[in-house]
């Protein structure tokens, strides 16, 4: 890495008065990464190093590498510092996708959110498997890489208490509804009345057998709201 080029890049930014300070840093790395200045692996100057070269405050440099490290340009790994992470500089965002499995409703999902995202969107997908360690530990090592969230939760307040650890305005939750605290984004299915709606049209059918089991794993990744429907709509007929 060349760091005279580097802060050579953003200093001739500076002149520019479109640019806000934090802008001028952005656009500099990306220029760098573009002129060759810099690679993918390459560790950054650090906050103290840009704060010594450019003059600018502690804020704002932490700003620029912030917007860097949601469109997936930079990555900071702990303690270490702030690394080049793609020679992509036209990549627009990093998601982050957390779900439950790779099943035939979750792999649905996926292509339909991956098809209507656009280009130059970077999606990395987790499963959680209902298993709330495995879930908090995702959850936990990938907290300020990505500028996108999307998550389907588990239903406890240990995993709400996890959430919330989370910036609002970068997550998505889906597929079941949580209850946060402050605004956030939802996109979520209603799956009691639902389920006992489909129990009604079925019950004709449902009539014409002596017994009727229905297999439930209690802390599975299958909604609680799918079996109050059940017993809902049969006690109704006892």
């Amino acid at each position: 890495m060349n760091k005279e080029k580097l802060f050579n890049e953003i200093k001739d930014l500076s002149i520019i008065n479109a640019f806000s300070k934090h802008e001028q840093l952005v656009q500099g790395i990306i220029n760098s990464l573009n002129h060759k200045h810099i690679a993918k692996g390459d560790i950054l100057p650090s906050v103290n190093e840009m704060m010594r070269e450019t003059g600018y405050a502690k804020e704002t440099i932490g700003k620029a590498y912030k917007e860097l490290i949601s469109r997936g340009i930079v990555e900071s790994k702990n303690r270490r510092g702030y690394f080049v992470a793609t020679d992509d500089t036209e990549q627009h965002l990093k998601v982050c996708l957390l779900i439950y499995a790779f099943d035939t409703f979750q792999e649905t999902f996926y292509q339909n959110f991956r098809d209507h995202l656009g280009e130059n969107i970077q999606v990395d997908v987790y499963f959680h498997h209902n298993n709330f360690s495995v879930f908090e530990s995702i959850i936990n090592s990938n907290k300020g890489q990505y500028g996108l969230y999307v998550i389907a939760p588990i239903e406890s307040n240990e995993a709400k208490a996890v959430l919330e650890q989370l910036p609002k305005e970068k997550l998505l939750i889906v597929d079941r509804y949580v209850a946060l605290k402050g605004e956030y984004s939802y996109i979520v299915q209603e799956f009691e009345n639902a389920s006992y709606n489909a129990f009604l049209q079925l019950a004709p059918r449902i009539k014409e057998f002596s017994e009727f089991v229905f297999f439930f794993k209690p802390s599975s990744a299958e909604p609680n709201e799918v079996l109050i429907s059940f017993k809902r709509f049969f006690y109704k007929r006892v």
